[in-house]
Formats: C-alpha cells, structure tokens, sequence
C-alpha cells in the first residue's frame, strides 16, 4: 500500500498566464526601462547580458519558483540573482537573491533529441519590501489558479 504524499511546500504555486522567463545572472543591470522596449529589444537584451542560465518559468509561488533551461548552455559568470521577466506582461523583477533547492533533468534522454532539458527550483531569500510588493503584483495579475500537485 502506497503511502500519501505530504505536502511540504509553505505556499501555493502558480502558472503564469503568459509566458514568463527567470534569468539568472549577471551582476550587471540589463532592462533598465523594459515599459519603453518592444519584446524584440527585450529579447536581444536579455541575449547581450550573457545569463549564466534562463529558462521559462513552470510554476511559481510567494516563496520561490520553477523553471526548465537547456542543459548545457551557461555562459561564464557569477550567479548573483535571478530576475523574472515576461514581455507579454510588461513585468520585470531583478535581482532577487536565491538559493537552489533542486537542479535535476527534466526526462529522459534520447539520441534523436539533441536538446537536453533540466528543471531547477530555487528559494527566494531576503526579498525587499519592494520586491515583495512587485512579486505580489504579478502573482495577483499575471498568474492563472493555483497548481495541483
């Protein structure tokens, strides 16, 4: 007899209703105005700033988020934080310090997928007043319901 999972997350995860990306890295500021930009100059930017790893955003929640990158593409750098990014919502949020709590492979391999996919799970830590209040915006207005499982 198989045994119930408990459930050990503190908050509720969400989906993004448009598509949302985490970038990890670099230290150096990449979208100072992304309000002014098309999502083709927030796409070249995000590209010139050399992320250490960027992938789209699978869930969410107040305390931390999900995310599936291309294994095997980082460019060299420190990871100081990550921000979230999603041109169709206009929303940026940088430099939230955090810290991995898995980075594992997304399935199985296969010889005709050349593309290896990985999913990481990172913890936020130390948000700011004002980072909470702008993750609390978009939770509220760019997310879907709440996730199952």
């Amino acid at each position: 007899m198989k045994k119930a999972k408990t459930e050990r997350r503190k908050h509720k995860r969400f989906s993004t209703r448009k598509a949302a990306f985490a970038v990890i890295g670099p230290e150096k500021a990449y979208l100072d105005e992304i309000k002014k930009m098309s999502m083709g100059e927030i796409a070249c930017a995000v590209y010139k700033s050399k992320p250490v790893k960027m992938g789209q955003i699978i869930d969410m929640s107040r305390g931390g988020l999900a995310f599936s990158y291309i294994a095997g593409k980082k460019f060299p750098g420190k990871a100081a934080a990550v921000d979230i990014l999603s041109a169709g919502n206009k929303f940026f949020l940088e430099k939230i310090l955090f810290k991995t709590i898995m980075d594992v492979d997304a399935g199985e391999d296969s010889e005709l997928d050349p593309i290896q996919l990985k999913h990481q799970r990172i913890q936020f830590v130390d948000l700011s007043p004002d980072q909470k209040e702008k993750l609390e915006y978009f939770l509220s207005h760019c997310t879907t319901c709440e996730m199952t499982n």
